[in-house]
């Protein structure tokens, strides 16, 4: 912002001739800068690090005018990071929804350590100073993490259908990409079970992939994850099945207990995934296919060359439609 307004200063001293468009200009960016700070919420936040490698934000008091699948742009106020403001999905439902235990009107979000500012916001949340070493509580789940202030700016984006019109859906994420599957996840079997289909959703069977470099990275979401399968297992007309493909022999001991899932040592190939979900969908199922998808670039790629490919195999069970989620830097 005082680089933008800087140019145009130093162009009035460059030139008489620009004093006329400089200010008008000013005006409109001014303008465009108030309107935006009305969409500004400062909300209190935890940072937690999960690990050296992964973030998660908590911000209390916020459980209203968003939905699972959609971004905020954030920004944490501390030191000098102030002036950055970054897009990361939103990991959960609403509460009202949600079956996530421990989401009490908050939105859950992770950053993956990536760059200068997600690793200055996992180093912030690791450190642990004498004055709060000494008030935590080693077995208190509330005293955990860095108390910030943030500021949020959306929602943004969603997810562009409903996945709960469909009978079969595909949930396949890579990396951080489960910061959006797991919220879309949470928030359809939260329909099913907690509503009992109050939406008219159809959906009986989800199948939910995540392509992860080590057994550690589970523990990102290990809790909630958890949450969201036992949900689904008490519930009979919903079958939740979770695959996760490790590509890195690293922490097996870290692998949770999570009913109706399974690992593989093993690089997926997101065709042969689809492939195997369409031949045990129901032949008798008029429902249709509904495949969210995101990660890298080349899983992106892949999932939907893969579902062109399968659109005219699938028109008996009422089609397929596919959203994706690029993350990448």
């Amino acid at each position: 912002v005082l680089g933008f307004v800087s140019f145009f200063v130093v162009m009035c001293y460059h030139t008489p001739y620009a004093s006329p468009w400089i200010f008008p200009a000013l005006s409109f960016y001014g303008l465009d800068v108030f309107l935006r700070f009305l969409r500004y919420r400062f909300k209190p936040a935890t940072l937690v690090a999960v690990d050296r490698t992964f973030t998660q934000i908590v911000i209390d008091r916020c459980d209203i005018g968003w939905v699972a699948g959609q971004h905020v742009r954030l920004r944490v106020l501390f030191g000098t990071r102030v002036f950055e403001s970054h897009p990361l999905s939103i990991c959960n439902a609403p509460a009202s929804i949600s079956n996530i235990t421990t989401s009490r009107g908050q939105i859950l979000l992770g950053a993956r350590v990536v760059g200068d500012w997600t690793k200055a916001l996992n180093d912030m949340a690791s450190r642990i100073d004498e004055e709060s070493d000494a008030e935590r509580c080693c077995d208190d789940e509330k005293n955990k993490g860095k108390e910030v202030m943030v500021m949020i700016d959306g929602p943004y984006g969603g997810i562009s259908f409903d996945l709960g019109t469909y009978e079969h859906v595909l949930l396949v994420a890579g990396g951080a990409g489960i910061t959006f599957t797991l919220g879309v996840l949470d928030d359809l079997v939260g329909r099913i079970v907690r509503l009992g289909r109050a939406g008219g959703e159809k959906t009986t069977k989800i199948e939910f992939a995540w392509c992860i470099k080590s057994f550690g990275c589970i523990q990102w979401f290990a809790s909630q994850i958890e949450d969201v399968a036992n949900a689904a297992a008490k519930c009979p007309s919903l079958e939740l099945h979770m695959k996760f493909f490790v590509t890195c022999l690293c922490d097996p001991e870290a692998l949770p207990d999570i009913p109706n899932s399974e690992v593989t040592m093993v690089k997926p190939s997101i065709t042969k995934l689809l492939d195997q979900f369409v031949h045990d969908a129901s032949p008798s199922g008029k429902g249709g296919i509904g495949v969210a998808t995101s990660g890298p670039p080349s899983l992106v790629d892949e999932a939907r060359n893969s579902v062109a490919k399968l659109s005219p195999r699938v028109a008996h069970l009422g089609g397929i439609a596919l959203h994706t989620e690029v993350f990448c830097l």
